[in-house]
């Protein structure tokens, strides 16, 4: 995949970005165990940390793709693992109740991948 993605590179070929670069070069083998996640002006916490704190802000709300229509997938976040890849981008893997959600950070805008 990299050899492929670095002769798009060289070729100048509008399909190989910075993003299609990262993902080929793979992941940094160190990760990051998070309690919680600024993002959009809202700090998300993991139910186990929120245990001891009046303020509960650990429900989270994914948007999701049913055939034509959209739906709206609710959990609660359990874990956050915070993912690098060589050319810094980052991804947060989010396990929540009820399955598993992966989300790219870019900046502070979380956009959904896969759910």
């Amino acid at each position: 995949m990299i050899m492929a993605v670095t002769i798009l590179s060289k070729e100048n070929h509008p399909s190989a970005t910075t993003n299609l670069r990262a993902l080929a070069q793979g992941l940094d083998r160190a990760v990051i165990s998070l309690n919680g996640y600024m993002a959009n002006g809202f700090m998300f916490r993991t139910k186990d940390s929120e245990r001891t704190r009046e303020t509960q802000n650990s429900g989270i709300v994914v948007n999701g793709d049913c055939g034509s229509s959209t739906l709206n997938y609710y959990g609660l976040l359990q874990e956050i693992i915070e993912v690098q890849y060589e050319e810094e981008i980052v991804s947060l893997c989010l396990s929540v109740t009820g399955g598993m959600c992966t989300v790219m950070v870019e900046g502070s805008v979380l956009t959904v991948l896969t759910s």
